[in-house]
């Protein structure tokens, strides 16, 4: 349900701010959007390219997933953040927020209120994953999660 919630203030980000991606480009906010924007693209890519691959569903030694359980690659992106697709999109919502932040905006404060949904979200979501892979992995996860960080790298 947080990840929905999340999408959903994700959307509406974008859709309040999809006027002013290209207005005063060289402008503080804007560079500072297309920071973020890009740090979240780079942190998707990441993860994407550092998950294992799966086996092709004719394969014979297909194992249903949920049966064989395995901690996640402590690899690449991974070796820092536990969840860099929350990340990813943390790093967007701010970098949507960013594009918000022009003088006289009308927009703004609600831009602001569905950036803190999205925070809260992510982050809630986040916790959620970390409480069931303990459930699952035990102690092994537990090391995992003492090793690197949740949402942000070197700092949450």
């Amino acid at each position: 349900m947080y990840r929905f919630l999340a999408f959903e203030a994700l959307l509406g980000l974008t859709l309040l701010t999809r006027s002013r991606w290209l207005v005063a480009a060289l402008s503080t906010p804007q560079v500072i959007s297309w920071l973020f924007l890009a740090a979240g693209l780079t942190l998707a890519i990441l993860a994407l390219s550092g998950r294992p691959a799966r086996p092709a569903m004719g394969d014979p030694t297909n194992q249903d997933p949920e049966e064989t359980p395995t901690l996640p690659p402590r690899r690449g992106v991974y070796k820092i953040l536990r969840h860099p697709i929350y990340a990813a999109a943390l790093f967007m919502g701010w970098g949507l927020f960013a594009k918000s932040l022009a003088p006289f905006d009308n927009a703004s404060p609600l831009c602001a209120f569905l950036l803190t949904g999205v925070s809260l979200f992510l982050v809630w979501a986040a916790r959620a994953d970390d409480r069931a892979d303990y459930l699952k992995f035990g102690t092994a996860y537990l090391l995992y999660v003492r090793s690197s960080k949740m949402l942000i790298p070197f700092i949450l």
